[in-house]
């Protein structure tokens, strides 16, 4: 819940000087054609109700516990209502039916409505309380004027808005789902990073211990052994001067070497390290030589049979020269942590993809959309967006089951990444909709890509049980910044574009207008 009330008042200050900015904007528009008494009380009035939700949003930022979160919702809820109010307000002023007055007031029921909807949808009462005020007064104002126009013009609101409030409520279903697993996620990892430190604290422990007990360590070097084996760690001892190299088995072990395998020099360690690590590894070990300081560290070395293994490295100076304070000899341990850093890249794998597909999730979808928005637009480079959904999705879980249904998914999933290029971004934006990122490419070619996708996903057949599932796809194609400048509204544009699709037929490639 905490989330929510965060997300709702970080646009607080733009979108509430922007409806301030609006209110005059349209006030200067409409004051000679309508009563201009009546309209300075509306500005004043939404005036009042935007620094109202500013106010209150400079009260989260400064005092957030001052309030328990439920009710900072109920405060935020309660002045969205107010300014919703305010803006349904403006439709009772008008007195007869002039073209310039009505296309102003549609202009303003749109944009409330659809600005609200990339603000408010993370919590419905919000949005609804919001933006029915100006749906059932401008309805009501429409309700005065005669004519078939005016009437389709309801028609037309009343579709509009019902639309609207299944596309916040799927949103926000997916928000919070999101939010959720991210959670969820979080939690898993920060249990991992507390058993991590608790690790890594033992081992700075023990490599501090070899330190302070360097004059004792030459005659309880068989007693420090069994502890070393029995904590399960790689040993080593590193005669800095003369590079000889000793090392216990489980050193050996970790690597899948035998005695017979090493040269009993320190390249017998500096040598296995990967070539990604290596640089660093030699650098940090230098600089805690240098600092006469205890170091820890992850790196990769190369097993016997060709794979890499994690190793946690720990090690010190344990003995100066007297005369000259150069390093004579270095101890430390190694620790095999694979199944750690397997266990770290699956959690890091499942907060950024969708589990039934493997495709980017919708967290990574907004992040990578936005990133490349950015660039196209630093670099005046083209970048097109599909909007996809599998027709009839809906008849084959009902026929056949979910089981079906995520068969039906993944194997498009296959052909989808089939038919994309690697520097493209593949993603599943919910239930039977996925989402492709272009990068580099400009609307025709986008197009044709779509197209022929399309075509590829007509000829997929799917035997489950004694049928075969035939299926199609409807997508919707835009492009920045000709259909749109932000993430937001380039989403918009291939929804849309996609819904056009489905209305003409299915089975059919849409370009955004």
């Amino acid at each position: 819940m905490s989330e929510q009330v965060d997300t709702l008042f970080m646009q607080a200050p733009v979108s509430n000087i922007t409806a301030i900015l609006i209110g005059l904007l349209y006030f200067t528009a409409l004051k000679n054609y309508l009563d201009p008494v009546l309209l300075s009380y509306w500005i004043l009035f939404l005036s009042a109700t935007a620094l109202h939700r500013i106010w209150l949003w400079w009260e989260y930022k400064n005092k957030p516990d001052v309030c328990e979160t439920s009710t900072w919702l109920k405060k935020y809820t309660l002045s969205s209502t107010l300014i919703g109010v305010a803006w349904s307000a403006i439709y009772i002023f008008a007195g007869s039916p002039e073209t310039l007055v009505i296309g102003a007031f549609i202009v303003l029921y749109f944009g409330v409505t659809v600005a609200a909807f990339s603000i408010l949808a993370i919590y419905l009462p919000a949005y609804f309380l919001y933006t029915i005020p100006a749906t059932i007064a401008f309805l009501f104002t429409l309700n005065g004027f005669s004519g078939q126009a005016y009437t389709a013009l309801q028609i037309a609101i009343a579709i509009f808005y019902i639309m609207m409030g299944l596309f916040v409520v799927n949103t926000n279903r997916n928000l919070l789902e999101t939010i959720t697993l991210r959670n969820k996620n979080q939690n898993l990892v920060d249990e991992l990073t507390r058993e991590v430190h608790l690790r890594d604290n033992l081992v700075t422990k023990k490599t501090e211990m070899l330190v302070s007990l360097n004059d004792a360590l030459f005659q309880s070097e068989n007693q420090l052994r069994n502890v070393i084996n029995a904590a399960n760690l790689g040993y080593w001892d590193w005669d800095y001067r003369s590079g000889r190299h000793e090392v216990n088995e489980r050193w050996l072990d970790m690597l899948g070497l035998n005695r017979t395998d090493i040269k009993n020099d320190v390249s017998d360690w500096s040598n296995f390290i990967h070539p990604d690590d290596h640089e660093r590894v030699l650098e940090l070990v230098g600089e805690h030589i240098k600092n006469r300081t205890a170091y820890t560290t992850d790196f990769r070395m190369k097993h016997k049979d060709g794979h890499w293994v994690w190793i946690q490295g720990s090690g010190a100076v344990v003995e100066y020269c007297e005369a000259t304070s150069d390093p004579i000899r270095l101890c430390g341990t190694h620790e095999d942590i694979s199944i750690r850093k397997e266990l770290e890249h699956k959690l890091e794998f499942q907060a950024t993809h969708d589990e039934l597909t493997g495709l980017l999730n919708r967290v990574e979808l907004w992040k990578q959309l936005d990133s490349e928005i950015r660039r196209a637009e630093r670099y005046k480079h083209d970048l097109s967006i599909f909007l996809i959904d599998i027709d009839h999705f809906k008849s084959i879980n009902d026929q056949f089951g979910h089981k079906v249904g995520d068969k039906v998914l993944q194997k498009f999933t296959k052909v989808l990444l089939s038919q994309v290029r690697i520097t493209d971004y593949a993603t599943r934006y919910g239930g039977e909709e996925f989402v492709v990122i272009l990068p580099e490419t400009g609307h025709d070619h986008a197009l044709e890509l779509a197209d022929r996708l399309r075509s590829v996903v007509d000829l997929m057949k799917i035997p489950v049980e004694s049928a075969v599932i035939s299926t199609s796809v409807s997508i919707g194609v835009s492009s920045f910044p000709g259909h749109g400048e932000t993430s937001a509204s380039l989403l918009d544009a291939a929804d849309k574009a996609m819904y056009q699709a489905k209305e003409a037929g299915r089975n059919l490639v849409q370009s955004a207008i």
